[in-house]
């Protein structure tokens, strides 16, 4: 729901969706800081991911073939989420509701394959 209401407020200022993220990250210089339930973040560089994507040259491109495909009635998204999630909990977290969690997590970006 975060992130569909992003694309909602770029829309509504008409700036480019990619350009509203880092406006709804707390800013390298922010850290450290505590969450709304207490959790303490150490220090976060929020935006890297961003600079990559914007790099990426299937992203530029994606309007373009969009526009194409949706002439042929093939309509493709294209989404974007930036989050933080705590995933090395601390004793009072691990097994709440019974789920067994783990302390590691990772991401990747990868350059986009085209789909025919």
């Amino acid at each position: 729901m975060t992130e569909g209401l992003v694309e909602l407020a770029a829309a509504k200022i008409g700036i480019d969706p990619l350009d509203m993220r880092p406006r709804n990250l707390i800013p390298t210089t922010g850290y450290p800081c505590a969450g709304p339930s207490g959790i303490k973040f150490g220090s976060f560089r929020t935006t890297p991911h961003l600079e990559k994507a914007r790099q990426d040259d299937g992203l530029r491109q994606a309007p373009r073939e969009q526009r194409n495909c949706a002439k042929k009635k093939i309509y493709r998204g294209l989404g974007f989420a930036s989050f933080i999630e705590v995933t090395k909990s601390v004793r009072r977290f691990y097994g709440v509701g019974g789920a067994k969690i783990s302390a590691q997590d990772g991401a990747t970006l990868r350059p986009t394959r085209r789909v025919r």
